[in-house]
């Protein structure tokens, strides 16, 4: 543990001494970190991973960001192979980064993440485990089949989308229940 804590220490350090803004130290941190998880060697230190997302950023124009939403860059690996060093990253977008994934590797996740799924006996999508009334932003719905816990819910015996079901609340066709 001492070696980890150490480890850190000179990270912070290092960020003192260069003035890195603790906002792009947490970053690093968490990218670090994630990488641990997935057993991926992450290989840089905190000013030549922030000097690398610098470069990275005025290469692509005024308007590039780092970051998760549509449109931003992450750091992506070559083939999604190998070790987050300099010489085998580079700025992608999210699109750009899924589109850099192997066939045989997205085939292995997806069965991988299918098994795990079914396993648990949860359905794609319900990580909150809650739907309709026990769920804390659900709104009841009244429809000419009767009252469901939410538009989703109601949709899905009406057999049409969730959009499908707010666009009735909307016309007023499907009502909030008191």
């Amino acid at each position: 543990m001492a070696r980890i804590s150490s480890a850190y220490e000179a990270a912070r350090r290092e960020q003192a001494a260069h003035g890195i803004p603790e906002y792009s130290y947490q970053a690093w941190r968490a990218h670090r970190n994630a990488a641990a998880r997935r057993g991926i060697r992450f290989g840089f230190t905190v000013l030549r991973w922030h000097l690398w997302w610098d470069a990275a950023l005025l290469a692509l124009g005024p308007d590039a960001r780092r970051g998760r939403r549509r449109g931003e860059y992450v750091m992506a690996r070559y083939g999604d192979a190998g070790a987050y060093e300099v010489g085998n990253v580079y700025a992608a977008t999210h699109k750009e980064n899924a589109a850099d994934i192997p066939a045989d590797v997205r085939a292995v996740a997806v069965e991988r993440t299918t098994v795990a799924r079914i396993a648990s006996g949860k359905p794609r999508g319900s990580h909150l485990g809650i739907r309709g009334d026990g769920h804390p932003r659900s709104r009841a719905v009244v429809t000419p089949l009767g009252r469901f816990g939410s538009i989703a819910l109601a949709a899905e015996a009406h057999g049409i989308t969730r959009q499908g079901g707010a666009a009735k609340v909307r016309r007023g066709v499907w009502a909030h229940a008191g």
